[in-house]
């Protein structure tokens, strides 16, 4: 299934630090110590906007999935990482907490959000809710350093619209199959 990537544009809620510029231009790129976004304080947050889809409405027919992709790092020695809190938010709908643990290492390592087949309220995914989608970050533990993360982005994996078994201006008659398809499961044949 084809998938598209919404990067941060903005900040709804401020509370993470970035090294360098913005929060959200630093989360763009997974280039390590160059650019982050990081928090030290428990329970901090910083909520996240996101760039309109780069593939437009009528290209999709349905959105199968949303998922929160992250590089991070903890960079304590001895310990087992922090926890991260993430949240989707769509309007005033809040939902599908959950907690990525951000490995202590030396080296940025991916760790990705569960891929979310349904908006926050429950319902399918829509084009109109990508527009609208945030992300909530906090920290959720005291311990010192603080925790950082290089790149985040939402991936959605959608059905691409305009996709069938369509033949057009050839007689029906004259049709066994199409590479393997048989004549009855092609759809909208219309007569030569």
């Amino acid at each position: 299934m084809p998938t598209m990537n919404l990067a941060p544009d903005g900040l709804a809620v401020s509370g993470w630090v970035a090294n360098t510029g913005t929060v959200n231009d630093a989360l763009l790129t997974n280039d390590g110590d160059t650019t982050y976004a990081e928090a030290g304080a428990d329970t901090e947050t910083c909520t996240l906007t996101f760039a309109a889809p780069s593939v437009a409405d009528g290209a999709i027919s349905s959105i199968t999935s949303v998922q929160v992709l992250t590089y991070g790092r903890f960079p304590a020695r001895g310990s087992g990482g922090t926890d991260v809190e993430i949240e989707f938010e769509v309007g005033a709908t809040a939902g599908h907490t959950e907690t990525l643990n951000i490995p202590n290492n030396a080296s940025y390592q991916a760790v990705n959000g569960t891929a979310r087949t349904t908006n926050p309220a429950g319902s399918a995914w829509s084009y109109a809710n990508l527009g609208d989608v945030e992300v909530k970050l906090t920290k959720d533990g005291a311990s010192s350093p603080d925790v950082r993360i290089t790149y985040l982005s939402l991936l959605v994996t959608y059905v691409a619209a305009g996709y069938g078994n369509a033949v057009n201006d050839v007689a029906s008659a004259n049709i066994g199959s199409i590479i393997d398809v048989d004549t009855a499961d092609i759809d909208n044949v219309s007569d030569a």
